[in-house]
């Protein structure tokens, strides 16, 4: 059966309902062979961070007299715990139910679904943008801008790694256009290595032409359009540079005060306008605007330790699979949540577990381009 392949249209223009399904189709096909490498480590991820939860403090470590009214209320402990282990759940459905969908479906129809989605993706972004005589930023289906941005560059990676250079080039290019209405320059950042991953599927000639085209349009992109914001990545004094610098210095305070649990789900927000330096730059920070020191903040040491075991484990097991390809789209997810905090969010969580169950199959993983290898096997 081939109609799952149409499910990944989802994935690029709402991937909450992508994971919703997936997780259905799971739920539906649990076997003891379909979970035994992943499950005690996720297991620990789960409970380790549930504990954090428990533990860490219901006043975002705050005074009672500072929690005003304009702060948010705090959430109750069992909630946090049970964000934190519904986010596990899901990623083990979603995993299973991307293994059944990818077998049923192949991988190639799968990344030209991914492939559809983006296109529809991008179609709805840009009716946003003409509907909007302001010009600003676009988020297509999903909450944000970021998410919209960062998404379709995690969904155009995961298009090269299924399906291939041709499907990850098209999908490249729709990643591009996406970003740039979203105007996220997080995604930019991560349509950069996304760029060699979709290389990386090509021969070995026409991936050196492909590296000095993409290097050109990047630089293009940077002097040529201003409002891409993508120069200002790398200066120092940009403003949106020196807000990350203040957050950041907020959440190692609120990490040394709450070094074990942290300070549960979405404390962050509210400390981080008590403690905000005077005069802020960002008066308004919902989270720690980078991986660890989220991580750290949300759930402290316990909580970190958890993330650490479940995804050096799955690190440990792609790299024994020799997946490179799918390790390179960890990467983007990694380099992107060096600036931002996205790791758990829908658009960049199952991507990610989508392409380690296609690693995960009984077949060979997807492999760099090798022609001479291929030849050499025969």
């Amino acid at each position: 059966m081939r109609w799952p392949a149409w499910l990944f249209i989802l994935l690029p223009v709402q991937p909450v309902w992508f994971g919703g399904i997936a997780a259905l189709i799971g739920l539906a096909a649990l076997r003891r062979r379909e979970r035994a490498w992943f499950v005690l480590p996720l297991a620990l991820f789960a409970l380790l961070g549930a504990a954090s939860q428990l533990l860490g403090p219901t006043d975002h470590g705050l005074p009672v007299a500072a929690l005003e009214a304009r702060h948010p209320p705090p959430l109750d402990r069992w909630l946090r715990a049970g964000w934190w282990l519904g986010t596990a759940v899901m990623a083990g459905l979603v995993m299973v139910g991307s293994r059944v969908m990818l077998r049923q479906a192949g991988a190639g129809l799968a990344a030209w679904g991914v492939v559809i989605g983006l296109l529809v993706s991008l179609g709805i972004g840009l009716a946003q943008a003409l509907a909007d005589p302001a010009g600003g930023r676009v988020s297509g289906l999903t909450p944000n801008p970021n998410f919209y941005g960062i998404g379709a560059a995690l969904s155009a990676a995961l298009a090269a790694v299924l399906g291939g250079g041709l499907p990850g080039a098209v999908a490249l290019l729709l990643g591009l256009g996406a970003a740039t209405l979203s105007g996220s320059r997080a995604a930019w950042l991560g349509l950069v290595v996304t760029s060699l991953l979709v290389l990386a599927r090509f021969p070995t000639r026409a991936r050196y032409l492909g590296l000095l085209g993409a290097v050109g349009v990047f630089l293009l992109a940077a002097v040529s359009f201003p409002e891409l914001r993508l120069a200002t990545l790398i200066d120092p004094d940009y403003l949106t540079n020196q807000s990350r610098l203040e957050v950041w210095a907020v959440a190692w305070q609120a990490i040394t005060a709450h070094p074990l649990t942290g300070l549960g789900v979405g404390g962050f927000q509210s400390y981080y306008q008590v403690h905000q330096p005077p005069a802020a730059l960002d008066p308004y920070a919902s989270h720690a605007h980078n991986l660890l020191l989220g991580l750290l903040v949300e759930s402290g040491v316990l909580g970190l330790a958890g993330f650490l075991v479940l995804w050096g484990q799955v690190w440990r097991y792609l790299w024994r699979a020799r997946a490179w390809l799918v390790l390179g789209l960890i990467g983007v997810a990694v380099l992107i949540n060096l600036v931002d905090y996205i790791w758990f969010a829908a658009a960049v969580h199952y991507p990610l577990w989508v392409a380690v169950a296609w690693a995960s199959l009984p077949r060979d993983p997807p492999r760099l381009a090798n022609r001479h290898a291929c030849h050499s096997d025969k």
